[in-house]
């Protein structure tokens, strides 16, 4: 993602709940291993309706050639801490939140799943109209 705080707003204008697994930045995690830190270059900040965090820049360099590469269409993507995805999370108002795993340790960074969801019997209700019921 060039902008995670833009995918997080738009996803929350169109769903009352989500799950979304992603690598994060955490520099003590990263920092521990050569070969991951050294693909982290440059930092930026991000913006994005009124959204503010750090940007990681997550350089693919000579995976982009791999086979099995999943990564994005551009040569680097950006990561954000784990807080200032739960952070971004809330302030879009998906605030009901929980880790369902987390991976420190994962073989390409740092990684967690989290199930998102705006609280209370609105968001229900929001929810039944969009299924027909």
């Amino acid at each position: 993602m060039r902008n995670p705080l833009e995918l997080i707003a738009l996803l929350a204008r169109a769903t009352d709940r989500l799950f979304l697994w992603t690598h994060y930045w955490d520099a003590r995690l990263v920092g521990r291993r050569a070969d991951l830190a050294r693909r982290f270059r440059a930092t930026a900040p991000l913006h994005y309706d009124g959204l503010t965090a750090t940007a990681y820049r997550y350089e693919y360099d000579d995976y982009l050639m791999l086979p099995s590469f999943c990564g994005g269409t551009d040569s680097a993507g950006a990561w954000l801490t784990r807080d200032d995805i739960l952070g971004c999370l809330d302030r879009v108002g998906l605030s009901r939140q929980r880790i369902a795993f987390e991976e420190p340790e994962h073989p390409n960074g740092p990684a967690f799943a989290v199930a998102a969801s705006r609280p209370g019997p609105l968001a229900r209700l929001r929810g039944r109209r969009r299924r027909g019921k």
